[in-house]
């Protein structure tokens, strides 16, 4: 039984570390934004739960591993709230700098104790990879957690769309929630 256990669980593994990669089509045919647009109307539909989508900045076109990673981070997470959260609201927001993209999925369920969760090797698989998704791509990810619901940060670095003259101008205009976010979930903004 024990052999057999463990041969299911290197299955299982494998069959993690294959999808890992995979690139969902409709990423191709629509682009990010628009295919979370539809995820969060599918998952609304089929929870019962509303599901937000809004999207700030964000650009149409990002390279192919980020607008993956941050789909399947986005799968995982509505999956989660959508499983264990019983949350009435989830929203889903994606932001875009010249240098910096994010996502934020937040939801207003019971939460979880994301100690135990970390510390119990058998619990929190999809919050590993998730985690492991973003530092792939040199990006972040954050989660915190209470009775009040659960909020998922992505932070993942763009390489500069724009010529050095124009992003002088524009970054003269820049906001601090603009700055932070392009420098990272670990900014430190005092000495700008």
């Amino acid at each position: 039984l024990d052999r057999g256990i463990a041969q299911v669980s290197g299955a299982l593994e494998e069959i993690r570390r294959v999808s890992h990669g995979l690139r969902p089509a409709l990423l191709d045919d629509l682009g990010l934004a628009p295919a979370l647009t539809l995820l969060t109307s599918q998952i609304q539909e089929s929870s019962g739960i509303a599901v937000r989508f809004v999207r700030i900045g964000a650009p149409d076109v990002l390279p192919a591993e980020q607008a993956t990673a941050l789909f399947r981070i986005s799968q995982e997470a509505l999956q989660n709230a959508c499983q264990h959260a019983q949350a009435k609201q989830i929203d889903v927001v994606l932001r875009g700098s010249p240098y910096s993209v994010a996502l934020n999925i937040v939801d207003d369920g019971r939460g979880f104790d994301l100690h135990r969760v970390s510390s119990d090797g058998s619990k929190g698989i999809g919050l590993r990879n998730m985690r492991e998704r973003a530092e792939s791509l040199g990006g972040a990810l954050t989660v915190s957690s209470s009775g009040r619901g659960t909020r998922i940060e992505v932070w993942l670095r763009r390489e500069a769309p724009m010529p050095p003259s124009r992003h002088r101008a524009a970054t003269k205009t820049i906001d601090v929630a603009a700055l932070a976010l392009e420098r990272g979930p670990d900014a430190d903004l005092q000495s700008t």
